[in-house]
């Protein structure tokens, strides 16, 4: 099974990009903003001849979603997603998205709903759903292979803000233990800064910031 994953970090405030590449389907995960999603958009368009885009939303927050309106008018097919608990947000643009901060006045439509378990096909690829909440309610990290997409539940050296709307530090710090006991995990792509090479040490520290939670 071949596929490539392509990494856009931001550095901004857009969330990172990434795009998993298989046959002519691809898989985003986040959208960022479009500024940002822009740039990304052009580079896959000459990449390769993408027909069907499946965009993963990790959490609701609009600096990884508001990225959309660029995807849906430069591919042919595009297919939403995010974790049930946090799709209602999404397509209303509630105050626990921030869009008006990020420059949003519309929802973005969800398409599929997710839930803990689910799987994602994308070409041959079948991609772990993880619900992870504590950053948001409806927080989800995806699984493929040894690799985790995780959204803002955890960063280099760093873990997400759980003081936002729907934020919870208990269920933050119970997710990221879930994580840490996956002990295949070999790399980790989080919503904003590096990528973590070393998973298990990168755990250590951050559990040990959340020790009195």
């Amino acid at each position: 099974m071949e596929y490539n994953i392509e990494i856009f970090l931001s550095y901004t405030r857009s969330s990172n990009i990434y795009i998993i590449l298989e046959g002519k389907e691809a898989l985003v995960v986040d959208a960022g903003l479009p500024e940002f999603a822009s740039t990304v958009v052009t580079h896959i368009k000459d990449l390769k001849d993408v027909q069907r885009v499946h965009l993963v939303f990790t959490h609701c927050h609009y600096d990884h979603v508001f990225g959309y309106t660029v995807f849906r008018k430069s591919f042919k097919k595009v297919e939403t997603y995010a974790h049930e608990l946090d799709a209602n947000d999404i397509k209303n643009a509630t105050i626990k998205t921030y869009s008006v901060f990020f420059g949003a006045r519309e929802g973005v439509p969800v398409d599929h709903l997710l839930k803990d378990g689910d799987s994602l096909s994308v070409g041959s690829l079948d991609v772990k759903v993880l619900h992870t909440p504590g950053h948001t309610e409806g927080s989800i990290t995806l699984l493929l292979d040894e690799r985790a997409f995780v959204g803002d539940l955890i960063f280099n050296r760093s873990f997400g803000r759980y003081d936002l709307l729907s934020g919870n530090p208990k269920d933050l710090k119970k997710s990221i233990l879930r994580l840490s006991k996956m002990e295949k995990l070999k790399v980790i792509y989080p919503g904003h800064g590096s990528i973590i090479s070393s998973p298990r040490e990168n755990f250590e520290i951050v559990l040990s910031l959340l020790e009195d939670i």
